[in-house]
């Protein structure tokens, strides 16, 4: 269930990368992901169209790389889930990113990184 919510988290962040005209980004997400989407692991049966859709948005957007970070090093991830959870259901799009996330993001930059 974790790689299909997963491969679904970068199916609509390709789509709004779309949406929003860029064309070029880096997307993050755990190893499997990372194998299913470069077409280094067959997707199971649940995954085969979604993995599919995936593929073909980042073809046509070009310019889109898909890189392994560990789950449990991706604080910045994780803090905009906890906010995730005060804000009403729907795509909320931050063209900012929020001052609290800030200093996790400034630290993934220079490869700090954290044991949990």
């Amino acid at each position: 269930m974790g790689l299909l919510l997963e491969l679904w988290a970068v199916y609509h962040g390709i789509k709004l990368l779309e949406e929003l005209g860029i064309s070029h980004a880096i997307v993050e997400c755990d190893n499997k992901g990372v194998d299913i989407i470069s077409g280094s692991m067959m997707p199971m049966a649940s995954c085969l169209s979604l993995a599919r859709s995936v593929h073909d948005l980042m073809v046509m957007l070009r310019d889109i790389s898909v890189v392994h970070v560990y789950r449990e090093s991706n604080f910045s991830a994780d803090w905009l889930v906890g906010i995730a959870k005060s804000v009403p259901l729907g795509k909320h799009v931050l063209l900012n990113p929020p001052t609290g996330v800030l200093p996790w993001l400034a630290h993934e930059r220079v490869g700090i990184t954290y044991c949990r």
